[in-house]
């Protein structure tokens, strides 16, 4: 967003162009209409003494409440009319009045934005409004702040803009509403082919534009995932809502039912806004829904919108549209007026409770008046509406039910949300001022929420007190001058005190304990089914499915609380929770809600719990029940040597690696063990050990073996004898041959997206390749998401292919494999244009939200704020990184493998990491070269426990002396080793300190033993022995190649999955043969790349012409300064070494150029 647009124009010049007086500038004079793309700066508004306060530099103001009056200074130099926009966030709702007027208090343009509760203050609900044509000159722009519900706030404001170079983007209706051309309400999100993530206060705005005035009916294609309801208006600026109408969401919703819902009221012709807001009674997920349709149905309708009673609440009945509760000294008769429309006829009929008619008197004026109900009785009012010939009506009977309140009777009682048996509440509704019941057959580990619910809606909480195995509660019941007390006491408590000895053990969900069997472990407790995750701690896990708690051998549970427990969907129930041997007190009331805001604690308790014995339990019935653990535990002393429960192996049928994986009986403290002449150290966590095991020999069987006395664990036992596990490597894979999916515009892209979203569905899919051709891809607003496995994006080239567009936001960018696995990427730009090339930042454009196992090679990710948010794992080779602020953050382990960092604007970050603290890496930089304008932080902390270790760094535009910034309060590890200015020549790192916000104290610098082992293999291994690098070795240029007769061909290259074919430089076409039919000898210069496995392109070769062949390369000089080779591991070899190496070669100017060969 822009920080200040700064006008051509002087002050005095404005104020000549205006009539402007000194007196009436509010702030510093803001010209419009606002640069496309840009916003209008806070920092020139006045606040006139009321509320309120500018942050973000600017980008929006906070801190407003119910008295908010901001005003600007608005000057034009040619006439124009506006699209007005602001957005907004809140967590309550308001409505702010917005008019723009001339210095003598002319009102040129009014209108009304509502602030809907979006749940969090960022400004993300934008509203758009159109001014009429504008003289040149100056005016007063106002908004001012009303109706506060919910919060004392008016919420956030940010996104102003006046512009004039805007397209109609309006639908317009009769026809179809596009989703496309939605704005996002709430926590929504656009999915491509629908919007979803709707939960409370969530849904879409669009802009319509009515060529027929009437009344209209809209066809909603809608699947349904939670009870909620459906509110639509349709709003003119001018006029106000024309129509609205609440529908409740039927049950019968699924895979995109096409609903009718009328909506009531008559529309005008002209620019509106439709509005789709979605309600409920909880924080689940509502609904998803696609592209609706409008069509007109009559040209006036009847419209009843409600009933009102002087001094009373009209509230939402139950079995009624109304209901209301009169009190006992309420008037000897009732007045109620009513809201309808001219087209309506009402007439108002009643009966009391036992069915005989009540006389109702029609004032003639929309009032009628009726005897009020005697105590505790009540009286039921139907509304009959009618209306004239060829008038639409959309409910011709509405129904009001009046109550008078006479005794005080408990209508509903709920024990922590569990309806109280019938008796019960028969006992508490006895006659008498005072009334004692008992409730003994029900077990309580928690002391329990009891809420009574009366007549007259009213709620009491009962308070109380346990000893031991009893309790008693009480609480008061009041209406009018009568009161009634009430009494419970209670049995069935079962407690349970920490010992001195016990400890907590706290299981919090992340994904990098995920374990191929769908299980997640932590080393010492799984939990199994249970890989999936929400919110960032809670396991997510499936209803009625037994789910497995496994426990280290010497682990004794005493208590295990189900921690923030809720559903997303439905509600639900803890269905039952055993171990073999152990009495387990699960309470008798597990119910828990769903939504956000639901979550509640459960303790369930333990007697005779034996050591090491699972625990298994259900949910029921529920949906997708999400919590995390608190268990405290009891350890008992072991003394026997430690034995193995289990060992696996990743699959080596075709690869000479593995990660080898032994599961003990208890916890462990080191384990060594050696495979053929490699001394390998195992990865202790918990009770679980891993080895990393490289470079097997093919076609071998190879044994690594634990060597007696060489498993210790945490009791100082040994293994008294050796352990063995035996690993049969096969012959190395035969690459595959791909035929690629070739795509040239932005049409094209989206079907191949769509066509590997189908076909690539699983994790055993074998790859698919799409291939970008050079060209200009803009996908505007909309964000491209891949949801598949196994797929590879290779470009024609890096600077050719441009995936661009512009949009805002941490979670929306312009690319996301955030839901995808194995994405490769090679030769192409992602760029988010929202600010890339300004000399300012101007909010928040992620280019690329990674997912899990990307491979990045030769690819540039340009923005400035965000531009990379990182996934799980990945691998970037020789990319191009560009940005100013965190343009490297997010979570997981990551390796940026000889990378250009190009900082853009002087200051910033370049990395926020968020990293696990069951990450051991987060982000590794080797030998990566920084440029641009400095200086900088290398980073700061945003979240978790942040890791980031810069290693043999180039750095053309230099780091601040102290190296690291502040964010988050948080423990952290940034740590740098051998980083050099441009030149070459070390810097000074003595000046290096931690982050002024760590929590934890160290010298942010590594030795050379400790730098040794942040290597490619060993940061990304992981626990399925991934070799990523490999993956990024491109195949030879092919040789031999000639034409003849009309055929190009050329020499078979080892490995390679296929054949680029290019004319006169450009691309031509794909093919999995060594030859290629022309269509003539046309004397044009073609060359061949070879695609390696994952599609991605190597060199070119020679040129062939028409009856010509390819010659040897002549390597002429490079200029460089020096040539320096490594291997895929980071260590430096000779220049004769054969295989697979790194060449870097260091030119005058400090840049370095690096590339895979194979020697």
């Amino acid at each position: 967003m822009l920080k200040k647009f700064n006008s051509a124009l002087t002050l005095s010049a404005i104020m000549a162009i205006g009539g402007l007086s000194a007196a009436a500038a509010s702030g510093d004079p803001v010209s419009i209409p606002t640069p496309a793309g840009t916003f209008i700066d806070w920092n020139n508004c006045d606040f006139n003494g009321t509320s309120g306060k500018v942050e973000n530099n600017g980008d929006n103001i906070g801190s407003t409440g119910e008295n908010t009056n901001v005003t600007f200074n608005l000057v034009s130099e040619e006439e124009s009319s506006y699209q007005f926009t602001i957005a907004t966030g809140h967590k309550g709702t308001a409505y702010m009045d917005i008019s723009i007027s001339t210095a003598d208090c002319d009102t040129l343009f009014k209108a009304v934005h509502k602030m809907e509760n979006t749940g969090s203050w960022t400004p993300s609900t934008t509203s758009k409004f159109y001014t009429p044509a504008l003289p040149a000159g100056s005016y007063i722009l106002t908004l001012k702040a009303r109706d506060l519900e919910g919060s004392n706030y008016a919420g956030n404001w940010g996104k102003l803009a006046l512009y004039n170079d805007f397209a109609d983007n309006s639908e317009h209706i009769p026809g179809t509403v596009t989703i496309a051309k939605s704005d996002l309400i709430g926590g929504a999100r656009n999915e491509g082919q629908n919007i979803g993530y709707v939960k409370d206060g969530c849904g879409t705005s669009n802009e319509i534009t009515v060529d027929q005035a009437g009344v209209y009916a809209m066809t909603l294609p809608l699947s349904r995932y939670g009870d909620g309801v459906l509110n639509v208006t349709v709003t003119d600026q001018n006029n106000g809502v024309e129509a609205e109408t609440n529908w409740p969401i039927p049950a019968e919703s699924s895979n995109y039912t096409e609903h009718v819902i009328n909506l009531e009221g008559e529309l005008t012709t002209g620019r509106k806004v439709l509005k789709l807001v979605f309600n409920a009674g909880h924080g689940g997920f509502i609904a998803n829904y696609k592209d609706m349709v409008l069509e007109k149905i009559a040209d006036n309708c009847a419209t009843f919108r409600g009933v009102a009673i002087d001094g009373q609440d009209v509230t939402a009945g139950e079995g009624y549209n109304w209901n209301c509760n009169l009190p006992l000294d309420f008037n000897a008769t009732t007045t109620i007026k009513t809201n309808a429309n001219a087209n309506a006829i009402i007439t108002a009929t009643a009966v009391d409770g036992e069915g005989n008619a009540v006389a109702v008197t029609d004032n003639g004026d929309g009032t009628y008046t009726l005897p009020t109900p005697e105590g505790s009785t009540q009286t039921i009012v139907t509304f009959n509406v009618s209306a004239k010939e060829g008038v639409v009506v959309f409910h011709d009977t509405y129904t009001l039910r009046l109550y008078r309140i006479g005794d005080i009777i408990i209508n509903a009682l709920t024990i922590d949300e569990v309806d109280a048996p019938a008796e019960l509440l028969a006992a508490l509704n006895a006659s008498g001022t005072d009334v004692t019941a008992t409730l003994s057959d029900w077990i309580f580990t928690a002391e329990p929420t009891i809420v009574a619910t009366f007549t007259d809606n009213s709620k009491v909480t009962a308070t109380g007190s346990v000893n031991g195995a009893e309790g008693t509660f009480t609480f008061k019941g009041e209406a009018g001058s009568k009161s009634k007390n009430y009494t419970i006491n209670v049995s069935g408590f079962h407690f349970y005190t920490a010992a001195d000895n016990d400890e907590m053990v706290k299981l919090v969900y992340d994904s990098s304990l995920n374990q191929a069997d769908g299980s997640w472990s932590n080393g010492s407790y799984s939990l199994n089914p249970a890989n999936d995750g929400w919110g960032g701690t809670q396991f997510k896990f499936k209803n009625n499915t037994e789910i497995t708690l496994s426990v280290p051998a010497n682990v004794v549970i005493k208590q295990i609380k189900f921690t923030n427990l809720k559903d997303n969907y439905t509600p639900g129930t803890i269905g039952y929770v055993t171990s073999e041997g152990a009495t387990v007190y699960l309470p008798t009331a597990t119910y828990f809600r769903n939504g956000d805001g639901a979550e509640k604690n459960i303790f369930v308790n333990f007697e005779g719990h034996k050591a090491g014995t699972p625990v298994k339990f259900l949910f029921t019935p529920g949906s997708q029940p999400v919590a995390w653990f608190e268990i405290l535990v009891n350890k008992e002393a072991l003394s026997t040597p430690p034995a193995v429960n289990s060992s696996s192996a990743t699959p080596t049928a075709n690869v000479n690696h593995a990660v080898a994986t032994f599961n003990f009986d208890r916890e462990m403290k080191s384990v060594t063990a050696f495979v053929g002449k490699q001394d390998v150290e195992g990865e202790v966590a918990g009770a679980t050990v891993r080895f990393k095991v490289w470079d097997l020999p093919y076609n071998t069987t190879s044994e690594l073996v634990i060597p007696a006395g060489k498993a210790e664990d945490t009791f100082g036992n040994v293994n008294d004898k050796d352990i063995v596990l035996s690993m049969t490597v096969g012959a190395p894979a035969t690459v595959e041959a791909i035929e690629p999916v070739v795509v040239t515009n932005v049409d094209e892209w989206k079907a191949a997206f769509a066509a590997v979203a189908a076909s690539n569905n699983t994790a055993d899919a074998p790859r698919a390749v799409i291939f970008v051709k050079n060209g200009d891809y803009d996908f505007g607003s909309e964000e491209q998401t891949l949801r598949a496995y196994n797929v590879s994006i290779v470009g024609e080239s890096r600077e050719g292919v441009i995936l661009h567009g512009n949009r805002t936001g941490i979670s929306n960018p312009i690319i996301s494999t955030r839901n995808a696995t194995g994405t490769y990427f090679q030769d192409l730009t992602i760029r988010n244009d929202l600010d890339f090339g300004a000399d300012k930042r101007q909010g928040v454009g992620a280019a690329f939200y990674g997912g899990n196992k990307d491979i990045l090679s030769n690819v540039a990710l340009q923005s400035i704020q965000d531009t990379y948010v990182t996934g799980s794992q990945s691998y970037l080779d020789r990319c191009f990184i560009h940005g100013s602020v965190d343009y490297i953050c997010g979570g997981g382990d990551h390796f940026f493998d000889y990378c250009d960092i190009i900082h853009e604007i002087a200051g910033g970050y370049i990395t926020a990491p968020s990293t696990s603290a069951n990450n051991k890496y987060g982000y590794v930089f080797e030998s990566n070269t920084i440029s641009g304008y400095g200086p900088y932080a290398l980073g700061r902390p945003w979240q978790n426990e942040p890791r980031a270790y810069f290693l043999n760094t180039v750095m053309i535009a230099e780091a601040s002396a102290e190296g690291w910034g502040s964010m988050s309060t948080l423990p952290t590890h940034f740590y740098e080793y051998n980083s050099m200015d441009k030149d070459g020549n070390p810097i000074d790192l003595s000046t290096r300190k931690n982050s002024p916000t760590s929590t934890n104290t160290y010298t942010p610098v590594l030795t050379e033993e400790e730098a040794a082992r942040l290597t490619v293999r060993n940061v990304l291994c992981g626990n399925d022995s991934w070799d990523p690098a490999s993956a990024t070795l491109q195949c030879e240029a092919p040789e031999s190649i000639a034409i003849a007769e009309g055929v190009l061909t050329w020499s078979t290259v080892d490995n390679a999955s296929g054949y680029a074919v290019f004319r006169n430089g450009e691309y031509l076409a794909h093919t999995t043969a060594n030859r290629y039919e022309l269509n003539a000898n046309d004397g044009a210069s073609y060359t061949v790349r070879a695609a390696n496995a994952h599609g991605g392109l190597g060199a070119a070769s020679e040129p062939a012409t028409g009856g010509t062949s390819g010659i040897d390369a002549v390597t002429g000089e490079t200029g460089a300064v020096s040539t320096v080779y490594y291997n895929l591991q980071g260590v430096k070899v000779n220049a004769d070494t054969k295989g697979a190496v790194i060449r870097v070669e260091i030119l005058p100017d400090g840049t370095r150029h690096s590339e895979k060969i194979i020697k």
